[in-house]
């Protein structure tokens, strides 16, 4: 679960467009809780990648822990 998540600013044509669809990005989450590594794999319209994209950079994540050491 993300600790830290903003919303992508996304133009509300799009919205409108592809209300209840999905994009999928796939992503590494670092030690620190961070994405990297993002890509957009799917989704309903191409536009849509770059928005998501960026939101999802702002995101942090309670990383993993091994032994109590963030992995």
């Amino acid at each position: 679960m993300p600790v830290v998540k903003e919303p992508p600013a996304l133009p509300l044509e799009l919205v409108r467009r592809h209300l209840r669809q999905m994009v999928i990005v796939y992503a590494v989450i670092n030690v620190e809780g961070k994405m990297e590594q993002m890509a957009g794999m799917e989704s309903p319209d191409h536009l849509l990648h770059q928005p998501v994209i960026e939101a999802l950079s702002q995101w942090v994540f309670q990383p993993g822990l091994l032994n109590d050491v963030p992995v």
